[in-house]
């Protein structure tokens, strides 16, 4: 069953280091420019890897295959999660979601603050809270198992 705070999207409480900031659970649009982020590090990163004494030919082939594999980069990919799971990623994640109530928090003042190993732990685990990720789903998803065995044996009978 869906709960009142996931159905309204309701704002929740995100501590990162001695500040307790509002934020929002991530949209599709957020979720899309978190996408586009992962791509954009990831071809600089590409960019930055050419060496400088290559030719322009090179180069260009080292770019096309680069974007290539950009392209399926995504928050659920197996890559993209990677960098989702790094500081920068949390950081921009949590950013994210503070930006709309606190537009004058940067991403750097909250990867500064997340630089401490409690913090991280905190912050991800008020991120997964904010966002509704965890056991609610799990739970939810066996019920729903349940759910259709049932329905399924009610049909053989």
């Amino acid at each position: 069953m869906t709960t009142r705070a996931e159905a309204t999207a309701a704002p929740g409480e995100v501590t990162i280091g001695d500040k307790t900031y509002r934020m929002s659970p991530l949209t599709d649009r957020d979720i899309g420019e978190l996408d586009n982020w992962i791509q954009a590090k990831s071809l600089r990163i590409a960019r930055e890897s050419i060496p400088k004494d290559a030719s322009t030919d090179e180069y260009n082939r080292m770019i096309t295959a680069a974007m290539v594999g950009i392209q399926s980069l995504t928050m659920s990919s197996t890559r993209g999660a990677a960098v989702m799971a790094s500081v920068d990623g949390l950081a921009r994640a949590l950013w994210q979601g503070i930006h709309p109530h606190h537009p004058d928090v940067t991403v750097d003042d909250v990867a500064s603050a997340l630089y401490t190993a409690k913090d991280i732990g905190s912050a991800a685990f008020d991120f997964k809270r904010v966002n509704h990720f965890g056991s609610s789903k799990k739970k939810r998803r066996q019920k729903d198992k349940k759910r259709k065995r049932n329905r399924k044996n009610r049909r053989a009978r």
